[in-house]
């Protein structure tokens, strides 16, 4: 807080402000939206007070005198009272600075709340995409940001990677794919495929990629040795590394999937030290095994992994990798506000019928000695919903639980088949005999048979 200042907010301050409903709200942040429109300009009030927005309204003025509407004004005034306590002399404008444009005056936000402002909107536009509560948002924000390595672990279905690019794109500022590169980890991937090593392949067709560095110390080939033989090829990681380098301004983002079903010291190798956040940059290069170049990697990079929670391979990851990646958890959202609103544009009674009913079923899931949080169902599931395709919300429903969840169920207790009480027959039976009788009288029992998957046949809050 500072008092009898006019000392400008510094942006995170405005982002608290921003944030706070009760110095902004709707109201604000409309005044914010109409200032961006419009500026540079200076502003003048329009009394019409029959309609909700035309009382906010501003437009162009002609005349170079200062007129600012109610709205402005009350805004400016919930901010200092904020910020200054109410006082100062003179009392300074939060909202907006003065800039001479061909000698004249205009206005344009302050440069602290634009930067806070365009962060707001980046987080709504990730918000309205990735189902994630908005706390969360900023905790997986802050945590790449400062970490610059973060797994998002999860059970299947809660948009891992999906998620990854949409987090990329908001930390950026812009969608540009040009500064993403994702790859996929299995158990034959290896140091040679992901940063260098010698490959066989035909000289006249060797590339930029394969040629040896100029710091590189690989032996010479022998001249005689022309045709087939193996030569120098660069992975993913090292050309990625070296795009990022040579645009230190931007940020750049690989986005690994699967990263636990590789052999994770075997495919970083001597870049196990690099990848950490405290050891980037040229100043703690070491040379790589093959090639001998001196390699580091930049700081305006960040490592995205994915990990399915649920694939029991996730305790064999490395400890000395642990500690240089932080670990987000990632759950079902059928209670975010981007779910919810999902169901509105749903509209339809059965699938809010079917979402409860599986809300609870993942409660059992989560509560099961065999099973636990990492196995629940995630609504990824249930988002890939075209209403232009022509297909019945029902029809869509049915090839959900009969292809999808039941195998999936089936699959969880595949070693303890008595609580699966004859789930698989009564469960698809009972759903042709609800299309024949009418769904929507008779989702109720469906819903009941379905949830006999669940130990012992008592989903938790049933």
């Amino acid at each position: 807080m500072v008092n009898g200042s006019a000392k400008i907010p510094l942006k995170d301050e405005y982002r608290k402000f921003l944030d706070d409903d009760e110095i902004f709200g709707k109201e604000g942040k409309e005044v914010l939206k109409i200032i961006i429109e419009l500026e540079p300009t200076t502003f003048q009030e329009i009394y019409e007070n029959d309609s909700y927005k035309k009382s906010y309204l501003w437009t162009l003025y002609a005349n170079d005198e200062k007129k600012f509407g109610k709205p402005y004004y009350s805004l400016n005034d919930r901010i200092r009272a904020k910020w200054l306590g109410g006082s100062g002399n003179p009392l300074p404008d939060l909202l907006c600075e003065e800039i001479k444009i061909d000698g004249k005056t205009k206005h344009q936000l302050h440069g602290n709340l634009r930067k806070a402002w365009k962060e707001l909107m980046v987080k709504e536009q990730f918000l309205e995409k990735v189902f994630m509560k908005p706390d969360d948002y900023d905790k997986l924000n802050g945590l790449l940001r400062r970490k610059k390595n973060v797994i998002l672990k999860g059970p299947p279905g809660v948009g891992k990677t999906f998620a990854a690019k949409r987090l990329a794109y908001a930390i950026m500022g812009k969608k540009d794919d040009d500064c993403i590169e994702m790859v996929q980890f299995h158990q034959n991937y290896s140091y040679e495929d992901f940063v260098e090593g010698y490959r066989p392949g035909d000289e006249s067709k060797k590339t930029e990629n394969s040629a040896p560095h100029k710091d590189s110390e690989s032996p010479k080939k022998n001249e005689d040795d022309k045709g087939l033989g193996f030569h120098l090829q660069h992975g993913p990681f090292y050309k990625f590394c070296k795009k990022a380098e040579e645009h230190p301004e931007e940020k750049y983002f690989f986005i690994i999937d699967e990263i636990n079903r590789g052999n994770l010291s075997k495919i970083f190798g001597e870049l196990l030290m690099l990848i950490e956040n405290n050891y980037r940059g040229e100043s703690h290069s070491i040379k790589l095994m093959y090639s001998g170049e001196k390699f580091w990697v930049p700081e305006n990079l960040y490592i995205i992994g994915m990990m399915n929670a649920a694939d029991r391979s996730l305790a064999m990851i490395d400890y000395a990798l642990r500690r240089r990646f932080a670990f987000f958890d990632m759950k079902p959202a059928f209670e975010s506000v981007g779910f919810k609103k999902y169901k509105l544009g749903i509209n339809d009674n059965n699938f809010n019928s079917l979402i409860d009913m599986v809300v609870k079923l993942n409660e059992s899931i989560a509560d099961d000695e065999s099973l636990g949080p990492g196995f629940c169902i995630g609504h990824s599931y249930f988002c890939n919903y075209d209403d232009k395709v022509s297909i019945s919300v029902n029809k869509w429903l049915e090839s959900i639980v009969e292809y999808e969840l039941i195998p999936l169920l089936e699959e969880y207790w595949y070693d303890a088949p008595e609580k699966l009480n004859g789930t698989k027959t009564p469960a698809k039976k009972s759903w042709s005999e609800l299309e024949k009788k009418g769904w929507r009288n008779n989702l109720d029992d469906f819903c009941k048979k379905l949830s006999q998957a669940t130990p012992n046949g008592q989903p938790k809050g049933s």
